[in-house]
């Protein structure tokens, strides 16, 4: 009984031991601890791997999915069957993907890809600008304004009519403007219906004058944008003047791109950046009104790092800084996608311009948290190669390719800006000379300013701006005051999210939330490995037990099986008939001086033998014993 208490106290803490070592490997991967930043890390080194790595994954996958094989393009070009995979996905009938039902996005992000692979981009152009329609998501306004605020009389011309408005001192509009313009809810402004966005109106005052076109986004209860409380008036930076008498003429441009009724605002991202890249820029640019409006209603796809590429204007390039999480990363709220690809979107955006400064800290993160392999987000192909090429991009077109001239803009002695900062810096886009990336090749180098002639200040890792980032040649360079992060240890994890209550399927873990509070939730994972060596060793405790167990019976076994040794009859020794010489084949006894000879007047006795059968019930009792135990155990 003894023994067999203590071989189930030997199997329970084994067992125990092994499900404890199990149970914090499984804590240890679903844990929302923090994640290396990745200081000190060569993050040149740390890309190379990552470029190793992406042709790895590539060479190893049975079959590469048509966003696999886009950004696999992008990142390292023409390599393995990238361009097979991507050539397949193509609609047979236009020069769309994908083939079982044409979609903006894709279709743009191979425009981008071919480029990169110096493959004729002609016919996807032509398909991209075919899905262009008006912006009827925007409300347009005309602005006529007079000089110095006088009263006056003014004529608006359109559609071959004359139509008289009175403009008081206040300078709100009254009068009659025609089937197209109707004075607005504030007073100050004269709507345009929305059938009416493709014509051009004439403008004359007995005043001197300007006037312009405002745009915002259409609330649908017909408030404009200068009432109380409303949305921010958008300016088109074109404002036309004139003297007494004189004319001015506007025209609503305003597009965006669909494959449907509604404007697709993902879709006019991309094709946006696509066409610019592909020397449309003419067509692009009437998007941006659009895409400008509709910012705050489509935060969950990172436009402002797309205006940024596009407009250079400061404004994005702060909101694109202050949506960086811990200086490190960005996931956007309510993303469709994961913190690997809105990285690689917010890293598109700085990166896209000659002073690459800012992105440092992104890419040490990055180096930090990269697979054994080289890779990211567990070697998935499609993370690692927009990873790389917004963070990390190389020329990937080869010599004779149709995308281009083959010299690099920066050999050309040119460089490679955003399209928005070389034309607000007033140099020329070269369109004859190749930039990775979505950067263009600019006539003029834009030099940078210094944080400290902005009157600002370079924030540390451990700060944040209590103002607004601006450009410098040191990187983000705060205007305000630099104030201490309240670390948010939860969101370093890439699976942990700051929620007021964690929902279904998720638990809530110890680590800060930071000054943004609420508890740090991850999703509840199942360990996705394979258990099979914790059977091996169950299997190996349960044999080591039984043959502890029934040792004596293997014992006698192992004997037999060794000697072949056959169960017979043991018969006790009969009479002598020579000498002391038993008969029959008994042993023979031992005698001589040394031992001497039995006594003749009593029989040979053999030692008493404890029978087999004994034993075996001994042995099986204890066994029935320790089974019975492991059961209750068990129960």
């Amino acid at each position: 009984m003894k023994r067999g208490f203590l071989l189930i106290g030997i199997f329970v803490s084994f067992m125990l031991l092994i499900m404890g070592v199990h149970a914090q490997a499984n804590n240890s991967g679903n844990s929302g601890g923090v994640i290396a930043s990745g200081s000190g890390v060569n993050v040149n080194s740390a890309a190379d791997k990552a470029y190793a790595c992406l042709k790895e994954q590539i060479d190893d996958k049975r079959e590469l999915s048509l966003e696999e094989a886009i950004f696999s393009a992008l990142a390292i070009g023409n390599y393995g069957n990238v361009s097979k995979v991507i050539d397949n996905g193509k609609s047979a009938s236009e020069n769309c993907w994908p083939k079982n039902g044409c979609k903006l996005k894709e279709t743009a992000q191979v425009a981008l890809a071919y480029q990169s692979m110096g493959k004729n981009t002609d016919g996807i152009k032509s398909w991209l600008l075919s899905k262009s329609k008006n912006a009827i998501d925007l409300a347009w306004y005309l602005e006529v304004g007079i000089e110095n605020q006088k009263a006056s009389e003014c004529t608006l011309k359109y559609d071959a009519g004359n139509y008289k408005i009175n403009i008081d001192a206040d300078q709100k509009i009254t009068g009659s403007s025609g089937p197209c313009l109707s004075v607005s809810s504030s007073g100050y402004l004269l709507k345009v219906r929305n059938t009416c966005l493709d014509r051009t109106f004439e403008v004359s005052c007995k005043e001197s004058f300007i006037s312009t076109l405002i745009y915002q986004r259409d609330l649908g209860n017909g408030a404009d944008c200068l009432d109380e409380n409303n949305l921010t008036c958008f300016v088109l930076p074109d404002t036309h003047s004139a003297s007494s008498l004189g004319t001015t003429s506007e025209k609503v441009d305003a597009q965006c791109f669909t494959t449907g009724t509604n404007c697709d605002f993902e879709g006019t991202l991309w094709t946006t950046l696509a066409l610019n890249k592909l020397n449309a820029r003419n067509n692009a640019t009437r998007t941006l009104p659009y895409l400008t409006a509709l910012i705050n209603d489509y935060k969950r796809y990172m436009p402002e790092a797309f205006l940024l590429i596009l407009t250079g204007n400061d404004d994005y390039y702060n909101i694109l800084i202050q949506n960086r999480k811990q200086g490190l990363y960005w996931e956007a709220d309510n993303s469709l996608n994961n913190r690997f690809y809105d990285t690689s979107v917010g890293m598109l955006g700085i990166g896209s311009s000659s002073s690459k400064s800012e992105i440092a800290s992104t890419q040490g993160y990055l180096a930090g948290i990269q697979t054994k392999e080289g890779c990211w987000n567990n070697n998935n192909v499609r993370d690692t190669a927009f990873i790389l090429y917004s963070g990390w991009p190389k020329n990937t077109i080869k010599s004779g390719g149709s995308g281009g001239s083959d010299a690099l803009c920066q050999e050309a002695g040119f460089s490679c800006e955003r399209i928005g900062d070389c034309q607000n810096a007033g140099g020329n886009v070269l369109d004859n000379f190749q930039c990775v990336g979505v950067g263009k090749c600019c006539s003029i180098k834009i030099e940078k300013a210094s944080c400290s002639s902005q009157n600002g200040n370079v924030c540390t890792l451990s700060q944040e701006c209590n103002g607004k980032n601006v450009e410098s040649k040191e990187g983000a360079c705060c205007v305000g005051s630099c104030v201490a992060i309240t670390s948010n240890v939860c969101e370093l994890a890439t699976d942990a999210l700051c929620k007021s209550e964690c929902g279904d399927g998720e638990v809530a873990t110890s680590d800060s939330c930071g000054s943004s509070g609420g508890v740090c939730c991850v999703v509840f994972k199942e360990s996705s490995g394979s258990n099979w060596w914790i059977w091996v060793l169950v299997v190996l405790v349960l044999l080591v037990i039984l043959g502890i167990v029934f040792k004596d019976k293997l014992r006698l076994f192992l004997f037999k099986f060794k000697n072949d040794v056959k169960s017979e009859s043991v018969s006790r020794p009969g009479p002598s008939n020579n000498a002391g010489r038993p008969a029959g084949p008994g042993p023979r006894p031992l005698t001589g001086p040394r031992f001497g000879s039995p006594p003749r007047s009593m029989p040979p006795q053999r030692a008493p033998v404890r029978p087999l059968q004994r034993l075996g019930n001994t042995v099986d009792k204890e066994m029935s014993e320790t089974l019975r135990k492991l059961k209750e155990m068990s129960e």
